[in-house]
């Protein structure tokens, strides 16, 4: 530092302030999308399930016990698998009460592990995946055959947000986990051919790139989920 003029020292104080800005949005952003895909989605599922039992009709029953039977047996294959690799009881909790996203996401940003030998970034992205194949991609396909067979003309709004929300959380996970990948370091060293397209320390770049993708990842499933729901009940 000695030979570096007063105006690089500025500039290198400027730079170090904003990636400790960015970085701090980054956290913030990536702790509100936890919480909010932890609970909203899992919320907006338990009153469906409610609303289809508050239908009084053998269509509406029926409705209400494969969204919870699809919900309990989710959550009991990822407490299972959370107990079989060793996270602790705390982690057991956070799986059986729909907080498991939310617990790791706050391992990942405070630097800790959880119990057993599982690092916290193994636990997040196993969370991640386990959230889209048990949960909101079954759902999202139950509930849109289900409202596609009601005999009810108008499904209720709620249930169409609901499979909104699952096809939304869907293209979330599959995004981040993608943005997480990208910015790694191991795989722009060994895939650099296909990673490193995100371009680094500029939140306004990752944000569009991620709106994009999320974007991409909705439509393509919602197509692929309406298409189906035709075929099935044309």
């Amino acid at each position: 530092f000695a030979t570096t003029s007063r105006e690089e020292l500025i500039q290198m104080e400027k730079k170090y302030r904003a990636n400790k800005g960015f970085a701090r949005i980054k956290q913030l952003g990536i702790w509100a999308a936890a919480l909010v895909f932890s609970y909203v989605d899992l919320g907006t599922t338990v009153v469906v399930g409610r609303e289809y039992m508050s239908m009084g009709t053998a269509q509406g029953t029926h409705a209400a016990r494969v969204t919870f039977g699809m919900l309990g047996v989710s959550l009991g294959i990822q407490t299972m698998a959370t107990h079989l690799t060793g996270q602790g009881t705390l982690a057991l909790l956070a799986t059986m009460t729909g907080g498991k996203m939310l617990f790791d996401t706050f391992h990942i940003m405070t630097g800790r592990n959880p119990a057993g030998d599982v690092t916290s970034v193994t636990a997040l992205v196993a969370t991640r995946f386990m959230l889209v194949v048990l949960d909101s991609l079954p759902q999202s396909a139950a509930q849109m055959f289900l409202v596609a067979g009601l005999d009810e003309a108008n499904p209720s709004a709620l249930m169409l947000y609901s499979i909104v929300g699952c096809v939304l959380s869907i293209a979330y996970l599959v995004a981040t986990t993608e943005l997480d990948i990208d910015l790694s370091k191991h795989y722009r060293t060994n895939y650099g051919a296909v990673h490193g397209y995100y371009v680094e320390n500029s939140a306004t770049m990752q944000g569009l790139v991620l709106v994009g993708t999320v974007f991409f990842v909705m439509g393509y499933l919602g197509a692929k989920l309406i298409s189906l729901a035709i075929l099935t009940h044309a």
